[in-house]
């Protein structure tokens, strides 16, 4: 896989899962975005430790930042021109969500809406949203904003050929982060 692969929420239950899977599969650059210093120190310490065995180089490339930060992640986008972008990082515990809704907003809907508009500004071949089955009929604000996201993702994709567009749910995973 001779690809640029960008991950938000890399050092989460999901995008450490989908990190190790990729490495695996043999993708030449990821880039791992997490506001978590220690859940970004242990994915790159599992993807390197996957590698030193590998023939093959591989770039890890670690950004400690939150995906709220438009500058930061726009530089990123431009430095990197990713092919693939797997959005995986979210504000995800919903009695939390529920006592920060202006975060939940900002986090799960208008961040996800940034990451969206640049994948598209930058040309990556696709972006795929990690949502979650609260988004179907939700009843939380949490589902809310992640369904917010679903929707402004199909609008986007009605109207812009070039990069595939894509969402994929997730029903609860115990002891997630």
């Amino acid at each position: 896989l001779d690809k640029v692969i960008l991950i938000t929420g890399a050092g989460g239950s999901i995008g450490s899962e989908l990190c190790q899977q990729l490495i695996i599969l043999g993708v030449s650059k990821i880039i791992l975005v997490d506001n978590s210093e220690y859940n970004l120190y242990e994915i790159e310490k599992k993807l390197k430790s996957i590698t030193s065995s590998s023939k093959t180089e591989k770039k890890i490339i670690t950004c400690l930042n939150s995906i709220q930060n438009y500058a930061s992640i726009n530089n990123l986008f431009k430095l990197h021109e990713p092919d693939i972008v797997y959005h995986v990082a979210a504000f995800k515990h919903v009695n939390m969500i529920e006592n920060n809704i202006i975060n939940a907003i900002e986090n799960n809907f208008l961040a996800s809406c940034n990451l969206i508009d640049l994948a598209v500004k930058y040309k990556s071949e696709e972006f795929i949203l990690v949502s979650t089955d609260k988004a179907v009929e939700p009843t939380s604000i949490m589902g809310s904003t992640k369904r917010m996201a679903e929707t402004y993702i199909q609008v986007i994709s009605q109207s812009n050929p070039s990069t595939k567009l894509s969402i994929v749910r997730f029903g609860n995973v115990i002891n997630s982060s």
